[in-house]
């Protein structure tokens, strides 16, 4: 009985995946069913075993980050049994002990095992979706299917939550949210990274239409900010252009992509850091400069407000004129030493690796007993 539903099921499968195909073939309409090989690291904590998907651990941005942390603590709580024990004897359904975890919606295969803890940092190429035409597209003929079908989302920021809901239809009351925590950065006592000699600012990150860049170089156009450098850490060479027909070349630099240690060390050095976006799930490069001492101004957006409300500086993404008043401030006033170790033990506190990794369990444990 039991390779007879196997069998079926498998026929099923190939029944759909072939259905698939096809129609892509026909009408180019349909991506083409990923059936790619999932690799997965068992986590044993009490009863329930975490089946932590690698894909996104290789990542070498924040979803890569905040893959490996998750799995750093989920690994410890494990060896040294930290997590509350008593969910091994509550009555949950033995049957259902093993919950599947993808720490990003872009490693999933396009059929999800049961159960499964998705997560989803943010859908923005689907806020912006006119900058973002591929991608728009990728979440709606993929991404939005496999969002349905897990049994828990966790998202990064009340934000994100409500755009999940929005965007993806899913229910409130599937989405949990878990903030990220925040790691101190290292700090690369030699760099190879060239840092300005003069004073200046820095961005992480790259140059998006939704990271609105151009409302800091605009500013560093205002009276006063003469002697002030903008550092560009990321992927930022489609920007000269725009920077030259500002005629800030000379003002504006760019590293490319550095390691945590040297990102530590210009970080540290730097006046402030910006993040000017339109719109962020999370804003974790504010919160790693604050540790480090550094202050940060953002835009007055979500889910920056919400994350980093008494931890950094905000400014209209929309008026040069006030983030340049901003930066004046911190040229002319700067934060003195217990000011920026307030803000760095409250984000640390907030922000916690640890508190992270035990939520994610609580919500894999109440998705193995529900389902």
């Amino acid at each position: 009985m039991q390779s007879y539903f196997i069998n079926s099921y498998r026929f099923l499968f190939r029944a759909v995946v072939f259905w698939l195909n096809l129609a892509r073939a026909v009408t180019g309409r349909i991506r083409t069913f990923n059936r790619k090989r999932q690799r997965y690291i068992p986590i044993r904590i009490g009863t329930i075993t975490v089946m932590f998907a690698k894909g996104p651990l290789k990542d070498d941005r924040g979803i890569g980050r905040v893959a490996r942390e998750l799995l750093k603590q989920l690994t410890a709580m494990a060896e040294t049994h930290k997590y509350d024990q008593q969910h091994a004897t509550s009555g949950a359904n033995p049957s259902c002990r093993t919950v599947y975890f993808f720490p990003s919606i872009h490693w999933c295969p396009d059929l999800l095992p049961r159960p499964s803890v998705v997560a989803i940092h943010d859908v923005i190429p689907l806020i912006f979706s006119e900058s973002f035409t591929a991608p728009s597209l990728e979440w709606k003929r993929r991404l939005k299917p496999i969002a349905l079908q897990a049994e828990k989302i966790i998202t990064v920021s009340k934000t994100s939550a409500k755009d999940i809901e929005a965007y993806l239809s899913v229910s409130p009351d599937r989405i949990t949210v878990i903030y990220n925590g925040v790691t101190k950065l290292p700090v690369s006592v030699r760099t190879k990274t060239n840092v300005p000699s003069n004073p200046y600012i820095v961005f992480l990150g790259t140059y998006d239409h939704h990271k609105n860049l151009d409302v800091v170089w605009r500013a560093l156009k205002e009276p006063g900010l003469e002697s002030l450098s903008l550092l560009m850490v990321g992927d930022n060479k489609r920007s000269k252009a725009r920077i030259a027909q500002l005629g800030l070349t000379e003002r504006v630099k760019m590293t490319g992509r550095i390691s945590d240690s040297e990102a530590g060390h210009v970080i540290s050095k730097a006046k402030a850091l910006v993040l000017p976006s339109l719109y962020e799930g999370f804003g974790l490069p504010p919160l790693e400069a604050i540790l480090l001492g550094t202050p940060s101004i953002c835009s007055r957006r979500p889910a920056m407000t919400e994350v980093l409300d008494g931890l950094a500086f905000f400014a209209d993404p929309d008026d040069p004129a006030e983030w340049a008043r901003c930066l004046r401030q911190l040229m002319e006033n700067p934060p003195n030493t217990e000011e920026r170790r307030e803000k760095a033990e409250k984000a640390a506190e907030l922000y916690s690796w640890e508190t992270a990794a035990r939520k994610l369990l609580d919500c894999c444990f109440e998705t193995s007993i529900t389902l």
